[in-house]
């Protein structure tokens, strides 16, 4: 399986290009498998974490996640239909993880 089919991204801009708010949503789902290493500084997993792409916060999501937490990727997808947030099935380079 290519790195391509590994993630899905939600992009957190509304349909009328409006950043989606709270500005913190993504860290929000992220923080569900997070957990905080020996620095006592928060680490997200690389399963679920939220991402950067030209200036607009996205929600990385393992497809993996379907089949461990299915109610977590359910309450994503859920999510970001209800505030219209485009979903995408591949991988882009121009993604950075967030800080």
């Amino acid at each position: 399986m290519s790195q391509e089919d590994l993630y899905l991204f939600i992009i957190g801009q509304t349909d009328n290009n409006t950043p989606l708010r709270p500005h913190n949503w993504a860290e929000r789902f992220a923080g569900n498998l997070a957990s905080f290493g020996r620095d006592r500084r928060l680490r997200y997993s690389d399963a679920l974490a939220p991402v950067m792409r030209d200036g607009i916060k996205c929600l990385r999501v393992a497809k993996a996640l379907a089949d461990s937490q299915p109610g977590l990727v359910d309450d994503i997808l859920r999510f970001a239909d209800l505030h219209g947030l485009t979903v995408r099935n591949r991988s882009e380079p121009e993604l950075a993880l967030a800080s």
